[in-house]
């Protein structure tokens, strides 16, 4: 596949979700209304043509050799002096990357039947991950309940051993809940109607949200981190996934995060009106900080009293709507999440949306990485059109939807959208009758690989 990164285009060699019309990285977008079912046939054509793809899995020889040399000041410079032999290592066997041909299914975030173990909505303890083997398939079926709140979740694999590779090759997709519209030349919004149902916050769909206040500019921002390499022996081939093993105990490979597939995209807007982003951030190991500067401003810290930072407002998180939106200047995102971003511009201009100041916080201790970087830059304009490129109008948009971008009919802090859960469905403290304290905490066996 095709992959464009700066000026240069390379052919990507990886693993994807993907169907005939796909020409896509990434898997296709899927949809579905609450009350309906989903049915996914999975069929694994990995290595059916092309052979093995991706690095030899590793041994805990493989791992201590590499520890010898980390790289660079990382915790793992502690496994160099506690152990003097692979042989003294243990070995965690169903975390140890491995298998990285079989794979499988799982909706992140969903509210339907436990589906990552064999057979699919088992209560067995002891049950095995579902396996999907080359050559082998897997038909998926799933009950979204008539509650399910609208919104963006995602799905990916998550076969232990193999999901890191997998998803760095680009096995991941957007899914969205969304309720079935009528269209408007079979059924329009009585206007009368529709405020009874914002006053009672319960009935609007979240598109139908958005279209009574005008906001008609909605984009997708997925967030990336695949590890590429060059391919030296293999000519046409020229970017292939990194061996895992080097990312994590080196910085030497320290690759930029791609939005949408690209790196460093333009977005558009205009002054005044809405731009509405569904975030998700489907990296495998990074996390990332999200700020909107005016260009040139971005290398001052957010909270810098000199940092022009534009505000935005978030209206629902991971599948979850919101009642009223609520105002950031920043927000730190992990693997998996998902934000649905509102922006408005009062000036003209050329604006970015900056990664930076993240590097203490990975989970693996790694400083220095991801390192600092434009994810984005927006492009506002006062104009009625834009042209891009190629001269297409903004955004692809026709000319009928380009009339409707109006600018908001309220401001965004006033704005009402029909929460994820209703209020019944609130817990209130009167209701708690017991409660217990659990706590999370993440160790280190100094003895033990993978790496913790």
């Amino acid at each position: 596949m095709p992959l464009t990164i700066g000026d240069t285009t390379y052919t990507y060699r990886g693993r994807t979700y993907s169907t005939a019309e796909s020409s896509s990285l990434m898997g296709p977008t899927m949809k579905v209304a609450p009350g309906q079912s989903l049915h996914i046939k999975l069929i694994n054509e990995l290595t059916s043509t092309y052979g093995p793809i991706g690095p030899t899995p590793p041994n805990a020889t493989d791992y201590w050799t590499m520890l010898q040399n980390p790289g660079e000041h990382i915790k793992y410079q502690r496994y160099k002096s506690r152990v003097a032999h692979p042989s003294l290592l243990k070995v965690d066997e169903p975390n140890m990357p491995h298998d990285f041909d079989a794979t499988n299914l799982h909706l992140h975030g969903l509210d339907v039947e436990v589906h990552m173990f064999d057979p699919v909505n088992t209560n067995n303890p002891f049950a095995e991950h579902v396996k999907v083997n080359p050559g082998e398939c897997y038909c998926y079926k799933f009950t979204v309940p008539k509650h399910h709140p609208e919104g963006m979740y995602w799905y990916h694999p998550h076969l232990h051993g193999s999901t890191a590779i997998q998803m760095w090759s680009g096995m991941i997709g957007v899914l969205y809940v969304e309720k079935e519209v009528k269209d408007d030349t079979e059924e329009e919004l009585d206007s009368t109607h529709e405020e009874e149902q914002d006053a009672e916050g319960e009935e609007l769909s979240f598109a139908q949200s958005l279209s009574k206040y005008g906001i008609t500019n909605t984009q997708e921002f997925i967030i990336w981190d695949p590890a590429f390499q060059a391919v030296t022996d293999q000519p046409t081939h020229d970017l292939e996934v990194d061996e895992f093993l080097l990312g994590q105990t080196t910085l030497s490979k320290i690759h930029p995060f791609l939005i949408n597939e690209e790196l460093n995209p333009t977005f558009h807007s205009k002054v005044g009106k809405v731009l509405h982003l569904r975030v998700l951030c489907a990296t495998i190991e990074n996390e990332n900080t999200f700020i909107i500067y005016p260009e040139g401003n971005e290398q001052l810290s957010w909270d810098d009293p000199n940092a022009e930072v534009v505000p935005f407002y978030i209206i629902g998180s991971d599948g979850v709507m919101y009642s009223t939106p609520i105002q950031k200047n920043i927000m730190v995102l992990s693997g998996g999440q998902r934000q649905e971003v509102l922006i408005k511009f009062e000036k003209e201009g050329r604006y970015v949306i900056s990664q930076q100041g993240i590097q203490g916080m990975q989970f693996f201790d790694m400083r220095g990485h991801p390192h600092d970087q434009i994810l984005a830059t927006i492009v506002v304009s006062n104009q009625e059109q834009d042209q891009d490129d190629d001269g297409d109008t903004e955004l692809g948009m026709k000319d009928a939807e380009r009339e409707a971008s109006t600018k908001p009919t309220i401001s965004i802090s006033q704005m009402k959208f029909t929460p994820g859960y209703k209020p019944s469905e609130t817990i209130t403290p009167d209701q708690i009758t017991a409660s217990e304290t659990i706590v999370f905490s993440m160790g280190s066996n100094f003895d033990q690989v993978p790496f913790p």
